[in-house]
């Protein structure tokens, strides 16, 4: 996942340890990685209690640098896109720098039966220069989706977070779990703290923090900077789909009603709050869903 800066990035860069990790579906060696993905094995819904995604929801991030005020804020929209057969939920990533947006990122995660996030890649819009930087997606040009964060965190656990080959190879180990994190927002328990590098942004390693509380990450601590990156705020919104009923007026149950007692309801309502966001209809057939003006 990119950033404005090194010092910013919510999976920072550090130098590659080799080996050979085993990771349920995945296994990688210093030359090989090759995830098995199975399209009917995930879904749209990301209830990971550390990584909770749910369509509404947005995180803002803030850290004080010696290169002014950065600002990152993720929002869930609701968007999809298909990627390696899968149907991948789409969360925007805007980042600031002392107020103005300098890069804009939609990254595609799916999570797996097993409860695991994946990370199937990233379009990346960068307004400090005239092109995209970063960007990566599943099944081209070699590029394999990684694991944003697993289901069960077992200490000493690695895991590769993206890869694609001289572009995108972010890792992941959990270095420890049931933290207490304290930040400006707040006191967090039952953490997951994590060290993340890469070896194409040597000297950049972070520990990030995951907190179930909010449902994602908390803190950004930059092992070369001493930077923070907090969570300074969470707001969810409720997203209504089309075939919901609009809520009851007065705190009355809803219940199937004609067309004419549907009006006469929205009428009475007007009347008694207001405009209160509803119309009165005088033709019954144009009695149906209510937007905002």
């Amino acid at each position: 996942m990119s950033g404005m800066s090194g010092k910013f990035r919510l999976t920072a860069r550090c130098l590659l340890l080799g080996g050979f990790v085993a990771l349920g579906h995945t296994s990688f060696a210093a030359d090989v990685y090759d995830p098995v993905i199975n399209p009917e094995d995930f879904t749209t819904r990301i209830d990971n209690p550390f990584f909770s995604m749910p369509v509404g929801k947005k995180m803002i991030y803030e850290a004080r640098t010696d290169e002014g005020l950065e600002r990152k804020e993720i929002t869930i929209t609701g968007e999809t896109r298909r990627i390696m057969g899968v149907e991948t939920l789409v969360y925007l990533d805007r980042e600031y720098l002392d107020g103005e947006l300098v890069e804009d990122t939609k990254n595609f995660i799916a999570q797996d039966k097993d409860g695991n996030v994946w990370y199937f890649g990233e379009v990346v819009d960068n307004y400090e220069g005239e092109f995209r930087d970063g960007a990566w997606r599943a099944a081209f040009a070699g590029a394999k989706p990684g694991i944003s964060i697993k289901a069960k965190h077992v200490l000493g656990d690695s895991y590769r977070r993206e890869y694609l080959k001289g572009k995108a190879e972010d890792m992941a180990k959990v270095v420890a779990t049931d933290q207490t994190v304290t930040t400006g927002l707040g006191t967090f328990w039952n953490c997951t703290k994590t060290y993340d590098w890469s070896p194409l942004d040597p000297g950049s390693s972070t520990y990030n923090y995951y907190c179930p509380e909010v449902g994602g990450l908390v803190l950004v601590e930059n092992l070369t900077t001493g930077d923070r990156v907090e969570l300074i705020k969470v707001e969810r919104h409720r997203q209504r789909q089309a075939d919901q009923p609009l809520p009851a007026p007065c705190g009355q149950e809803i219940r199937p009603r004609s067309r004419g007692e549907l009006g006469k309801v929205r009428k009475h309502h007007n009347e008694a709050s207001g405009a209160g966001g509803l119309r009165i209809y005088s033709d019954p057939s144009r009695v149906g869903p209510i937007r905002d003006q």
